[in-house]
């Protein structure tokens, strides 16, 4: 079978008409060339395609199959569309649930998924500029308007942490970070949004939590709002330690250190069972339209326990690194390490010798 010739070519006598103004570019007059690759396929062997002169075994890898809900992002999926409203507003079981699961989602982002498959399946990350705009409730409002408030100052802090975080890792502080996935898939981390906006609002709903609390509630709900404002108050101090890593050559560690030893100590009087899961406030289907190299596709995300597990190791790890100004060279660091890395390996090795002489006495005596 010989070559086509440059399908460029065939589809110009195909006499499509090419608007000229540049704003009539998005409403192009179609034309059915069904027929045409047809007649130019009927001859086709397995494995040969129709494709134009330019095209390389990167288009190739690069391709995607029509019509396959997986990779195709631009056709219609048979599920319901979300039709979960941002401006709901949802109770405080609800609002819990939540900041849990969103929690999930950053620690699997950090961990190396996308974040179109984490933390960008939020619907609330999807409307950030409206959230801005909302002003915070007061003493007099209700209930409802109350944890509105503080779920969009905890959504809002969130967001820049994660800013702050792909900052640093964009800048190469951070070594062996090869797992970490830096696609911001064309969205915005709302670095427009002032940081001193993001800590009065998390002052707000500090005090109107406790507001809440000095008021005539029942025992179930003075604890589910306990477990909020201990999530806002984690969150405040997770965000300002990023902000004092962020500063210059480290001049800020020890408050670092500071906040992030508030942090370890909220997460000791944490309670995960009091939150009730809102399935609709995420949707892995949502980022289908995003900029990708890739089709995203969902990941299994870990229990809110695993992920709190996780994020107190991340936090102590952090802490970790705020002594190191406390040694005076590089070389009563590594005498540090080397004297831990001994004090293990003959603790393990004298472990060993117990067990081996144990089990020597045994054998001989019986």
């Amino acid at each position: 079978m010989q070559p086509l010739g440059d399908l460029q070519d065939a589809f110009t006598e195909l006499n499509i008409n090419i608007p000229t103004e540049e704003e009539e570019y998005l409403l192009p007059e179609w034309k059915d060339i069904t027929s045409f690759v047809d007649e130019a396929t009927q001859e086709f062997k397995v494995g040969q395609l129709v494709h134009l002169q330019s095209f390389t075994l990167f288009d190739a890898m690069s391709a995607i199959e029509i019509m396959d809900p997986r990779m195709d992002t631009g056709m219609l999926v048979k599920e319901n569309p979300n039709t979960f409203d941002i401006q709901n507003r949802i109770s405080i079981e609800e609002t819990l649930g939540i900041m849990d699961r969103l929690l999930t989602r950053e620690m699997a982002w950090i961990s190396g998924h996308s974040l179109s498959q984490t933390v960008y399946t939020c619907i609330y990350f999807h409307h950030i500029a409206t959230l801005n705009q909302l002003p915070m409730p007061t003493l007099t409002s209700s209930m409802d308007d109350i944890m509105y408030g503080v779920l969009k100052t905890y959504i809002l802090a969130t967001v820049k942490c994660c800013h702050y975080i792909w900052t640093e890792m964009t800048q190469g502080n951070v070594f062996e970070e090869e797992d970490f996935t830096t696609n911001l898939f064309g969205l915005s981390f709302n670095d427009q949004h002032p940081d001193v906006a993001i800590f009065n609002d998390i002052d707000s709903s500090v005090m109107l939590l406790n507001h809440l609390l000095n008021m005539d509630l029942s025992e179930e709900q003075s604890k589910i709002i306990k477990e909020i404002l201990n999530r806002i108050e984690i969150r405040k101090s997770f965000l300002l330690s990023l902000v004092f890593f962020s500063q210059v050559e480290g001049s800020h560690l020890p408050q670092a250190n500071s906040e992030l030893t508030k942090v370890i100590s909220l997460l000791q009087n944490i309670d995960l069972g009091l939150g009730k899961d809102i399935p609709e406030a995420f949707d892995p289907n949502i980022n289908r339209k995003l900029t990708s190299q890739t089709p995203p596709r969902p990941v299994e995300l870990v229990s809110p326990e695993q992920s709190y597990k996780e994020f107190g190791l991340l936090i102590g790890r952090l802490a970790s690194i705020c002594t190191v100004v406390n040694f005076p060279s590089v070389t009563s660091l590594m005498v540090r390490f080397f004297f831990f890395f001994f004090f293990f390996f003959f603790l393990v090795l004298r472990v060993f010798f117990f067990f081996f002489f144990l089990l020597f006495f045994f054998f001989f005596l019986f």
